[in-house]
């Protein structure tokens, strides 16, 4: 570039030198509703997961008896499964909530 003119363009050397930063990407921006449906989904999968494991407990403990080892252990995992899902779940709505199609409708109108 400079061989070829022997003026130097500093508005175009600046440019080269300080490229403008790439857009973000897709995947990358932040949209409202997210953390909302996140802790939504994996507080009620995780309660379900406690269920699963307090009718396990329930069904070793008829087969092998109450005071089973596996059957106390699994016994008290139940409840503090139970409590971080319920706290994940209810954190939800301290997010932002995902925006409504009428929501949508109504910001698109003005």
């Amino acid at each position: 570039m400079i061989e070829r003119n022997q003026r130097l363009d500093e508005k175009q050397i600046m440019e080269l030198l300080n490229p403008p930063p790439p857009p973000t990407p897709e995947w990358l921006v932040h949209k409202p509703g997210y953390a909302y449906r996140g802790l939504r989904a994996v507080g009620a999968v995780i309660m379900f997961v406690a269920l699963g494991l307090a009718l396990l407990a329930a069904w070793r403990g008829i087969l092998l008896g109450m005071n089973d080892k596996s059957v106390l252990e699994i016994s008290t995992a139940v409840p503090i499964m139970a409590m971080l899902g319920a706290g994940l779940f209810f954190a939800s709505r301290y997010c932002a909530r995902p925006i409504s199609e009428s929501e949508k409708d109504d910001r698109t109108r003005r």
